[in-house]
């Protein structure tokens, strides 16, 4: 028998990072602070591209925020302009635009030039997140610490505008599974136990 539902894996986050922190606003760090630990899962739905794994983080913390008591909003882009953040929140009257670059690093600067866009049109502060590691077939990538790199190559040499950039937080968090960081090791684990799943018929 072929197996057609997908694999689930449990993950937590329990830590955020911020930063630039001496700048980094403090109910944005209480308010996400306050949602910890963050239960989440990643998804296999079959042995394409390496059994690829999807997380469903930004749903998970959405609806963390929701049960805070903080209230989603949407941005109202200029006409012509399509850019899609991956979604809004209004904490204590401020209005925060989040995204969730969960594996990606090379479109850190496309982050960065789309988060121009949503504080020139209503969002108080843009909020990148991403993992502290990610693990893929060439090895572990320390996303956090690139999009930090990035960040300081904008403001280096003026890319981007410097009132706007300063309202751009980045946020790292971590991805455990059975206490392990998600790294090139625990993805090469899932990914076989993804393929002996679909291949054997057998249950997670």
């Amino acid at each position: 028998m072929i197996r057609t539902e997908p694999i689930t894996f449990d993950f937590e986050t329990n830590r955020l990072i911020f930063y630039p922190e001496k700048i980094a606003n403090p109910i944005i760090i209480a308010a996400l602070n306050g949602v910890l630990p963050i239960q989440f899962k990643m998804a296999c739905s079959s042995t394409k591209n390496s059994c690829e794994l999807k997380s469903d983080f930004d749903e998970a913390i959405q609806k963390r925020l929701v049960s805070a008591g903080f209230k989603p909003f949407q941005i109202h882009l200029p006409s012509g302009i399509e850019k899609k953040d991956d979604f809004g929140f209004e904490i204590e009257s401020i209005k925060i635009v989040f995204e969730i670059e969960k594996a990606n690093w090379e479109k850190i600067f496309y982050d960065l030039f789309k988060a121009h866009i949503y504080l020139r049109s209503g969002a108080d502060f843009f909020v990148l997140m991403l993992p502290l590691s990610w693990g893929h077939s060439g090895g572990t990538k320390p996303l956090f610490e690139i999009a930090k790199t990035r960040l300081q190559q904008s403001l280096e040499f003026g890319y981007g505008d410097i009132g706007l950039m300063e309202k751009i937080f980045l946020v790292g968090f971590n991805q455990l599974h059975n206490g392990q960081e998600f790294s090139k090791e625990v993805r090469n684990t899932l990914r076989q136990k993804s393929e002996l799943y679909f291949k054997s018929g057998g249950a997670n």
